[in-house]
């Protein structure tokens, strides 16, 4: 696996392709389906929210501010959102 060590004013954006292959996403009822190669990942409505702020133009900085502010969010919990970015930069299906 990658190591990520995401910083706050990193940008993060959605990848297109995994191992040359395109990274297939779809709306099931509030989850996001997100499918690359043989792996899948669904993700409920507000990793989803997450997941559509990272277009590359804010700064994962900013992507936890207008979480945490929306949602009244704790110091732990802003943790979280920033882990749940690394991770799926780790996983390749965001990229920074």
């Amino acid at each position: 696996m990658l190591e990520i060590n995401l910083k706050l004013q990193d940008r993060p954006k959605k990848a297109i392709q995994y191992k040359n292959r395109t990274i297939l996403t779809r709306k099931d009822g509030e989850y996001l389906v997100i499918m690359m190669q043989h792996k899948m990942f669904k993700l409920n409505r507000y990793l989803t929210e997450i997941y559509e702020l990272c277009d590359g133009e804010l700064t994962a900085k900013d992507i936890v501010t207008k979480i945490a502010d929306k949602y009244s969010l704790d110091k732990c919990q802003k943790n979280k959102i920033k882990e749940f970015i690394q991770i799926m930069c780790q996983k390749e299906i965001l990229k920074i």
